[in-house]
């Protein structure tokens, strides 16, 4: 059963980054000021989110952190990402987007010790 967790569980993580990224953005231009305010932080959220992600948290990360900071850095994007879903309408996704990310982060962490 590990095995085949190990197969899934990346392709599964990749599609929560994405799927977080597009929350952001959803997140953003619903609660940003006006039109153009929407546009702006529709773009900027995921952007910071990616920014942050590739910094910290990739396999490739410019500034690679401890397990602590990386467990942190990606509880706090998927966090606003679900909280951000539940926030504009979608609970049942935010909350299935919330047991989905920490199954997985969990698996991961546990995986890589």
């Amino acid at each position: 059963m590990t095995e085949v967790l190990e197969k899934i569980n990346p392709p599964v993580r990749a599609v929560l980054e994405i799927c977080a990224l597009v929350s952001l953005g959803l997140v953003g231009f619903q609660f940003g000021p006006g039109l153009i305010g929407s546009l702006v932080f529709a773009a900027l959220l995921p952007v910071a989110a990616a920014v942050a992600w590739a910094m910290f948290c990739s396999p490739k990360a410019t500034m690679p952190l401890s397990l602590a900071g990386r467990i942190t850095v990606e509880a706090v994007i998927f966090g606003c990402a679900a909280v951000g879903l539940a926030l504009t309408g979608r609970l049942i996704l935010g909350g299935l987007f919330a047991i989905v990310a920490l199954l997985s982060g969990a698996f991961k962490h546990y995986i890589d010790g």
